[in-house]
């Protein structure tokens, strides 16, 4: 799943592939899952909430920018995740 807008969720399926989730926009979470392959999260606003799943490969989820945000980026990001 990539690019998409709205909440979502992804709870309690059988996938036998990778479970890839990249660059989406909107509240969700992942849950429940048994995943053959590799799950996968990145780049997604806001970080969706992934628990309980059951993963054959490897797990990578990835919940906050790994560089530092550009000042003129940082405007359009909620103040709760630029606080320290």
């Amino acid at each position: 799943m990539e690019n998409r807008t709205g909440a979502y969720e992804i709870k309690n399926n059988s996938i036998k592939e990778d479970l890839q989730f990249f660059k989406n926009r909107g509240s969700g979470e992942i849950t429940g899952n048994i995943v053959e392959g590799n799950l996968q999260s990145k780049e997604n606003v806001p970080a969706p909430f992934v628990a309980s799943n059951t993963v054959r490969g490897d797990t990578e989820i990835e919940s906050l920018p790994s560089r530092p945000i550009p000042v003129k980026q940082a405007a359009h990001i909620p103040r709760l995740l630029l606080e320290e």
